[in-house]
């Protein structure tokens, strides 16, 4: 599909959901999983009258210009850029807003370049699943890449995971999704792979951060460590840790436990800095941490990976970058899934 024809199926999306806001009036993100919901279930939902017959009509109209047969990964992106509209409206908080594309292209690049063997289907899951980008664009470029995957996210926002449910319904991935706080205890299968834009700030529950060694010996703890140790519990002997952190995740003053944590359960394997025109401060820098559950057949790479990733549109640079890291994750990283 042209870009047109996307921006065209942008735009029939995006005036359903002013549509679907106005009449019942939720924000913009809650009218566009409800829009999600009503493509899926391929009917306009009343309630008490609400929407009025005539928005009915209007919306059902709308709804038969989307187009079903889109790809997956075409319909991913009119919904991540109608999602994007939104959540200028609502002015949704940092934490909210969706991983971008280029980032999310580059965790599943990475994550095919780790587990070179075929054989196994990987179970991915993500702690912090928001709007479900990120899963979903490490899935589809895995199902691109013939792996064979099983999914599952979790997430305390009610209104992120019901727009992910919807979302990844039309993008005919199964997943596992789980409506909780996820640093509560969680019953799900062991992961081969764990990957998150880990949320940034204190988590409120003193109480609940107790149960983990990340957690601060005064005050409140910094939510993205104790995420981080909580993805790292639920994954299999051998499996990868990919995370999204602050670059400055290692110089605070509470660093000191989430590093003796790391070294005692995880190789700590790579640290590349993203790079710096994704961000709009300096104090908003992310880099890309990748961590390895320490098993009997896993080592720590001979070599840190350190470094910066290049700008995407820098393509020679891009694509030694691709060929560095693919060189030496076959040389460094080796999985084998014995669980």
């Amino acid at each position: 599909m042209t870009e047109i024809s996307i921006i065209e199926q942008v735009n029939i999306l995006w005036k359903s959901v002013e549509i679907l806001q106005s009449a019942i009036d939720y924000s913009y993100v809650e009218a566009l999983g409800e829009t999600l919901q009503n493509i899926v279930n391929e009917e306009v939902q009343q309630v008490q009258g609400v929407p009025s017959e005539s928005d009915r009509q209007q919306l059902e109209q709308l709804y038969q210009r989307i187009d079903k047969q889109l790809s997956a990964e075409t319909m991913r992106k009119v919904i991540q850029y109608t999602f994007l509209k939104a959540a200028k409206q609502d002015k949704l908080q940092m934490n909210h807003q969706m991983t971008p594309d280029t980032v999310a292209l580059v965790i599943g690049f990475m994550v095919n370049a780790l587990i070179l063997d075929k054989k196994y289907t990987l179970n991915v899951g993500d702690f912090a699943l928001g709007a479900g980008n990120l899963l979903a664009c490490v899935a589809q470029f895995l199902i691109a890449n013939h792996r064979q995957v099983t999914l599952m996210g979790s997430d305390n926002d009610d209104v992120l995971v019901h727009l992910a449910s919807q979302s990844l319904a039309l993008q005919k991935l199964d997943v596992n999704l789980l409506l909780q706080d996820s640093l509560r205890p969680m019953y799900i299968d062991l992961l081969n792979i764990a990957i998150s834009d880990l949320p940034i700030g204190y988590y409120p529950d003193k109480d609940q951060a107790a149960h983990f060694k990340t957690a601060s010996q005064q005050g409140l703890s910094y939510a993205h460590h104790l995420l981080i140790e909580q993805h790292i519990y639920h994954l299999k002997p051998g499996g990868f840790g990919i995370f999204i952190v602050p670059s400055t995740l290692f110089e605070t003053t509470e660093a000191t436990s989430l590093l003796q944590f790391l070294t005692q359960q995880t190789y700590i394997q790579a640290l590349l800095q993203l790079p710096s025109t994704l961000f709009q401060q300096e104090n908003q820098q992310k880099s890309v941490l990748i961590v390895q559950k320490k098993a009997p057949f896993a080592k720590q790479a001979s070599q840190v990976l350190l470094g910066h990733i290049p700008e995407f549109k820098q393509h020679d640079k891009f694509r030694q970058f691709v060929q560095t890291f693919e060189k030496w994750a076959k040389e460094n990283c080796v999985y084998e899934d014995t669980v």
